[in-house]
């Protein structure tokens, strides 16, 4: 597939409480770096949240600094955060 601009800003974010909100996703994030997107994961059929989602920074450089928030321990639960492919 071509790339896409946000592709080397796109991190991919999972072992999210299902209790999260949008809104705790992009503080955590921005906090690091600035936030250009969240997108959250949500079953079809239940339209509950599914604890994993995407956040776009805006920039390579935010994206590679939040990589550190990788195992951070958020609701008792360890994070899963990685460049998305």
């Amino acid at each position: 597939r071509p790339l896409s601009d946000t592709d080397d800003r796109k991190v991919f974010v999972g072992g999210l409480s299902f209790s999260t909100n949008e809104a705790e996703v992009n503080k955590m994030f921005s906090d690091v770096a600035p936030v250009e997107r969240v997108t959250m994961l949500m079953d079809q059929e239940t339209k509950t949240f599914k604890g994993v989602g995407f956040v776009t920074m805006q920039s390579k450089d935010g994206a590679d600094k939040v990589l550190a928030l990788n195992g951070k321990k958020v609701q008792g639960r360890a994070l899963r955060v990685n460049m998305a492919n």
